[in-house]
């Protein structure tokens, strides 16, 4: 049983693809998920553990040992059952009762499943009269549709959107994507669960609570445009696609409708018709929030093109004075020379490196491509770039290292890393650039230059 909050949402991926049925890209699946996750706001509060060609034994030790809050079979099935292998990774059916079964007995920690197989909802409306929210297939589903939803679906939930707000844009990723048969999904909710307000992850930590029997509590909980610890505001610029909209009335709601699924109270500062530019005040947590959202395209097909922070967080009421030149520009880190080296520090208040790397009309990066280019006086040999502060970094951030890599490479220059936080460096080991970089941490930015 569990008496509250735990320290990680625990997903579990199952999957089964005998060898004398027609091929899945379960692999693709798979990365999709991660990759969201990896993305999402609250990626350190879900874990993902993965289990591939199943047999039945290995169904019941994965839910004793891992004990997950959701699982998620991807496979094959029919109306009557799913298809697990056996020790000749040939097709081994498991009955609706005998997955009814297996998850009344182990309903304590379970609160979502997922069978990402065909025609399996007739199996999740009878897992439904034991599990709080089950998703299944009314009818055949393709790959790239399967993979679609789950990938939306697993953002939203790490976004710290509802089962059923998850399960909306899940199906809502497939029509924009032009896929036939977006409806196929289907949710099953156990009796008198309302699954607008199950929220498994929220802040830091997941909000699974009770005995796995009722909905997530949401007492208490913050919008995502309230202020509160983090509540200092940005002001975010939003550039729309030209001629996509005749007024700036409609320009506000259009925009206002694609946001707030992501963001929720939205404050609209401006809107510049004839540019197509509407700035907002978000929170910093909602600026990442919409850093993410825009880096995967999500909102494209509503006009959006691209944002950019281009002032930093404001101060409170109570905040002291703003010192003359104390405005902090989140855009703008320091550049600052140590002998033969340059030193890019972010500022405390950035928590995305994005809006420096990617911005190619911002004053940082013009700066650090001057330096790149030996356009500076003094000369350096080397640029390093302090990530004590940065606590997100995409994979168009990360491109652009590499470019930059490449161009000082090629001038005999180098380009270090330092102070990088564990959850970047875990992208870097994972796409095999560790091997490219050279880092340093747990050193003195300033000391470390100086010996360069």
């Amino acid at each position: 049983m569990l008496g509250g909050a735990v320290d990680r949402v625990r997903v579990l991926f199952l999957s089964a693809d005998p060898e004398s049925g027609n091929p899945l890209r379960l692999d693709k699946e798979i990365r999709a998920i991660t990759e969201a996750l990896r993305a999402v706001q609250y990626r350190d509060a879900i874990e993902l553990t993965s289990r591939w060609a199943v047999r039945p034994s290995d169904l019941m030790e994965s839910l004793l040992e891992f004990q997950p809050h959701v699982v998620h079979f991807s496979g094959h099935g029919n109306c009557r059952e799913i298809m697990l292998v056996d020790e000749e990774l040939n097709a081994k059916p498991v009955s609706r009762d005998a997955l009814v079964s297996l998850f009344r007995d182990l309903r304590d920690n379970i609160r979502l499943v997922l069978l990402n197989a065909c025609y399996s909802t007739e199996q999740g409306e009878a897992i439904a009269e034991v599990v709080d929210c089950v998703i299944g297939m009314k009818s055949g589903i393709a790959d790239e549709a399967a993979i679609v939803f789950s990938a939306s679906f697993y953002r939203a939930l790490g976004f710290g959107r509802s089962v059923q707000l998850a399960f909306n844009l899940g199906r809502t990723a497939m029509q924009l994507e032009g896929i036939s048969g977006f409806d196929t999904p289907v949710l099953c909710v156990r009796s008198g669960v309302d699954p607008a307000k199950v929220i498994l992850v929220e802040g830091d930590l997941p909000k699974i609570q009770g005995t796995g029997h009722g909905t997530a509590s949401t007492a208490g909980r913050k919008a995502p445009g309230e202020r509160g610890q983090d509540g200092r505001k940005v002001i975010v610029e939003v550039v729309l696609k030209g001629n996509a909209f005749s007024s700036a009335e409609e320009v506000k709601a259009a925009l206002f409708r694609a946001l707030e699924v992501f963001l929720g109270k939205l404050e609209i500062v401006s809107v510049q018709q004839q540019s197509y530019i509407v700035r907002l005040s978000l929170t910093k947590s909602q600026a990442q929030v919409l850093l993410g959202v825009i880096e995967k395209g999500l909102l494209n097909p509503f006009g959006v093109s691209s944002v950019q922070v281009v002032r930093g967080p404001s101060k409170e009421p109570n905040d002291t004075a703003e010192e003359p030149g104390d405005r902090n520009e989140a855009a703008i880190p320091q550049l600052r020379f140590v002998g033969r080296t340059a030193v890019v520090s972010f500022s405390k208040e950035l928590v995305t490196a994005d809006h420096v790397l990617v911005t190619e009309e911002s004053v940082a990066v013009t700066a650090i491509w001057d330096v790149a280019e030996g356009r500076t006086t003094p000369a350096v040999e080397a640029i390093l770039l302090d990530f004590t502060n940065v606590d997100f970094l995409s994979a168009a951030a990360v491109g652009k290292l590499i470019s930059l890599h490449k161009r000082l490479s090629a001038r005999g220059m180098s380009l270090v890393l330092c102070n990088v936080r564990p959850e970047i460096g875990e992208v870097f080991a994972i796409t095999r650039l560790d091997r490219v970089f050279e880092f340093k941490d747990g050193i003195s930015v300033d000391e470390f230059a100086r010996g360069f």
